[in-house]
């Protein structure tokens, strides 16, 4: 071959070579991108998965934080149950009929030591019935109700007795018709509802029984 067709053969496989090269740098880019977009779409999943892991985390410590809460509360309130049946609490009630300026009431004394908060009374003396609204009555205290009907009822017991009486003369001599005076009974009932001062509910109850009325 002439030099000249030599060097034509060199520059063929020279442009041969680089084609060939050319190529195999096109096939190794495009397999070099899809991989890229593999992993860029492998790394936006990953954000997703650890912005949803998370979110799920904040979610587990607020429900934690929520059992804390509960869990503080029912414990509390098991205590607060816990003082109050154990509490020391000096609270009962009696009554009796006023005197003097008082007659025509009921007494109602607080015998204990302690206060009867928020305390509600009721007294039935016969077909009467009254009650006050919620008092903060201390230990050793008497409450009054005035009973309707009750001074007139001691007022005509009085009048029958005195009526019963025997009367005699200046000589003692029985005068008039001698009527027997039998004093009648009554029927009375106590009833009373108050809190501790821890707030524990008590109440107190007579149920009927009989009284008479004072002399």
């Amino acid at each position: 071959m002439t030099p000249d067709e030599w060097t034509a053969l060199a520059t063929w496989i020279a442009m041969a070579v680089a084609v060939a090269f050319g190529a195999t740098g096109f096939v190794v880019g495009l397999i070099g991108l899809h991989h890229a977009r593999q992993a860029k779409e492998a790394a936006a999943a990953a954000n997703l998965i650890a912005k949803d892991a998370n979110a799920v985390s904040r979610a587990a410590n607020t429900l934690s934080e929520e059992s804390n809460g509960i869990a503080r509360e029912a414990n509390d309130f098991s205590r607060e149950i816990k003082d109050r049946e154990n509490e020391l609490h000096d609270v009962t009630w009696e009554w009796s009929f006023g005197a003097g300026a008082y007659e025509g009431m009921v007494e109602i004394l607080n015998v204990g030591k302690m206060v009867a908060k928020d305390a509600t009374l009721q007294f039935r003396l016969d077909d009467a019935t009254e009650a006050t609204a919620e008092l903060e009555i201390e230990g050793r205290t008497v409450t009054r109700l005035a009973m309707p009907g009750l001074r007139d009822a001691i007022a005509h017991e009085r009048a029958l007795r005195e009526a019963s009486r025997i009367h005699r003369d200046e000589r003692g001599l029985m005068v008039g018709e001698v009527r027997p005076f039998r004093k009648p009974n009554h029927i009375a009932r106590l009833r009373v509802s108050w809190r501790t001062q821890l707030g524990a509910s008590r109440t107190f109850d007579t149920e009927l029984q009989d009284c008479k009325l004072p002399e």
